[in-house]
């Protein structure tokens, strides 16, 4: 017998009384023992997030990583993340290679942009392939690499996170908070914060934009991490 056949005959009122029914073996008792358990908290869907501590393990080993915004071509100023290379030290240093690269490498942050303002949460910025946010890629020598931890709760303006839409694909595109955003925890990588900057953030916050993406051309013009040339040359 057909499938087809089969769903037109369990609509027949006499067909589906005489077939067994599908019982509850528990009766619900299951969520009461849940609740007895593990209290209300059993039954949170996400967890509240850990407040982190910015100033905890050994911030001296951070690196400072720096956008230089540009609005339809004019300069609007520079913004600074700091990243958290004693945490997270594999996403920190995808971060800084892609800002380091320079303008004719094929990834690089540098002629990259803000894509899209999403008003009530973060911007999202840095597709290095094509800027319209279709596309992420890692410097790591692979399109995407895996979620290092998520140690760091979305829970203030100024989080610099990775973009991922589905598990372990992180690439190049990352989110700077503008509003504390719980729904990223546990699903994107938090690495850094905006330590310099955060004022030009929410300027860019109120560009206008259609369905989220800004009508103005809002590119990167020079990045790069500070002091790194002094290194090299040391």
């Amino acid at each position: 017998m057909r499938p087809s056949s089969l769903r037109h005959l369990m609509r027949t009122p006499r067909l589906a009384a005489a077939l067994p029914r599908r019982r509850n073996r528990d009766g619900g008792t299951g969520w009461y023992r849940k609740y007895e358990k593990e209290g209300p908290e059993g039954f949170r869907k996400y967890k509240l997030p850990t407040p982190f501590d910015w100033d905890s393990n050994d911030p001296s080993k951070r690196k400072r990583v720096f956008f230089d915004v540009n609005v339809d071509g004019e300069s609007k100023g520079r913004i600074v993340v700091e990243t958290l290379d004693d945490v997270l030290p594999v996403t920190s240093e995808n971060f800084q290679k892609l800002a380091m690269a320079p303008k004719d490498a094929w990834l690089t942050y540098k002629n990259s942009g803000i894509h899209r303002i999403m008003k009530t949460s973060a911007l999202v910025a840095g597709d290095v392939e094509g800027g319209s946010g279709r596309a992420s890629h890692s410097a790591l020598g692979r399109r995407y690499f895996e979620h290092e931890g998520f140690y760091v709760p979305h829970s203030e303006p100024g989080i610099v996170s990775m973009v991922s839409n589905k598990r372990d694909e992180n690439g190049s595109q990352f989110y700077i908070t503008i509003e504390p955003c719980p729904h990223l925890d546990g699903r994107c990588t938090a690495f850094g914060r905006v330590v310099e900057g955060m004022d030009l953030v929410q300027e860019l916050r109120g560009t206008f934009s259609r369905h989220e993406i800004p009508v103005s051309d809002i590119s990167f013009g020079e990045t790069g991490v500070i002091g790194a040339e002094a290194e090299a040359e040391a």
